[in-house]
């Protein structure tokens, strides 16, 4: 049973490598797709493009990943038998380590100028107190203008802050369904504040820019897909709700019916570029959570067609995806350059310019993100391991660094 539900935490990776690579795609194709009210690879009545210029949906996906993993972690690791007390200490320890290094040396180096391509910050006025609230993480409810993607990594910062606290006062709730009922209702409550903060307290706009900074990037009004995946974890930890996801039916249900939510969604053409309708606006961000975790649980329960998350290759990028996520922008520019020196551009089509352009774009993304990993990333993950298990007998230290190894490569990343 054991060896059963390791596999299917296993694929998570997978969902980590799907997360990542549409933001990546996002990106990629936005420099070549310069007209967005025209489609870019018409195809019937659809443009299978829109996938990719919607491929910011990832962070959302990270969110539920997150809001999954960072619940079943504390139930799992860090409360004793009866679930009375919490290692606090240990926990964050963890998630500081796990998240801030990496952080902290990509945000010096771009303020370095260390990525001369790389077109921010886009200027250095006021660059040391830009540098030092995003050392906070605060670039949420601050500008995230030195690394746009940054500002994930504020809401997650945040969330890990909150997560044992909330946590421990849900088990305080003797029954099951007043915990899921909880967590239902701050779901509704995030949707109202949402739309109160659009329709009522914030100034009227309609514009991308104004919708990230008034209400996609702000912590409190991002929270969707976090609350899913702790709705999600907590399910997962309970062993009749269990039983119920790995039936196949279900597993299948869920699996497929979020899929084909995100798809709908994702293929009816750029969803905010073009303007933030009060759909968009209010109900994107908690149709996509609810999409993405009915796709999450229908993996953890070994919904058909689970193996392919759980290829070595799939879960290698989502072993490196927080790494990935970081140095993407910088990598873009870079790629520009040296694929250039390659291809001759000049007589290309923007379509075949932008196929010609993404192997040079994933592959030193990924070549850079590895390193990352490696030198970086992977020494403070077993630094923060060795420090909290030397605390813990051998064989619980062994089972939960087993469990931090499939879902640690990158809670976020967010």
């Amino acid at each position: 049973m054991a060896a059963k539900t390791a596999d299917r935490i296993a694929v998570l990776d997978g969902l980590r490598a799907l997360a990542v690579m549409l933001v990546l795609l996002c990106h990629g194709i936005r420099p070549f797709w310069e007209d967005l009210s025209q489609p870019f690879w018409p195809l019937g009545p659809i443009d299978p493009a829109s996938i990719l210029i919607n491929g910011w949906i990832g962070i959302d996906l990270f969110f539920v990943l997150s809001g999954f993993l960072i619940t079943t972690h504390l139930l799992g690791r860090y409360f004793d038998e009866d679930r009375n007390h919490m290692n606090l200490r240990s926990y964050f320890k963890h998630r500081f380590f796990r998240i801030a290094p990496v952080y902290y040396l990509v945000l010096t180096l771009v303020c370095l100028g260390f990525f001369p391509l790389y077109p921010y910050p886009e200027s250095a006025d006021n660059l040391w107190w830009r540098y030092l609230y995003h050392l906070a993480f605060l670039q949420d409810y601050l500008p995230s203008d030195i690394t746009v993607v940054f500002w994930t990594l504020a809401v997650e910062m945040k969330f890990y802050l909150l997560a044992p606290f909330v946590l421990m006062g849900l088990l305080r709730l003797t029954f099951m369904r007043d915990r899921y009922s909880v967590i239902i209702a701050a779901l509704i409550a995030s949707l109202a504040l949402r739309y109160l903060s659009a329709e009522f307290i914030l100034d009227p706009f309609t514009d991308y820019e104004s919708y990230f900074l008034k209400l996609r990037s702000v912590f409190h009004l991002s929270l969707d897909g976090l609350l899913v995946g702790m709705l999600a974890g907590l399910a997962w930890k309970d062993k009749m709700m269990r039983d119920y996801l790995s039936r196949p039916i279900v597993a299948n249900a869920a699996f497929y019916g979020g899929l084909a939510v995100v798809l709908m969604l994702t293929l009816s053409g750029p969803l905010v570029d073009l303007g933030a309708n009060l759909f968009n606006k209010v109900f994107l961000v908690s149709v996509l959570s609810l999409g993405f975790g009915g796709m999450l649980v229908g993996l953890l329960g070994g919904c058909k067609g689970s193996w392919i998350f759980g290829n070595k290759v799939v879960r290698f990028i989502g072993l490196i995806s927080y790494s990935l996520y970081l140095l993407h922008l910088p990598v873009l520019y870079m790629a520009e350059l040296v694929a250039s020196r390659f291809v001759d551009f000049s007589e290309m089509s923007v379509q075949m310019m932008f196929v010609a352009y993404m192997p040079f774009f994933l592959g030193m993304s990924v070549l850079v993100a590895t390193l990352s990993y490696v030198a970086v990333e992977r020494p403070f993950i077993n630094w923060s391991h060795r420090t909290i298990l030397k605390h813990q007998q051998s064989g619980e230290a062994e089972e939960g660094k087993k469990a931090d190894d499939i879902g640690d490569g990158g809670e976020q990343h967010g």
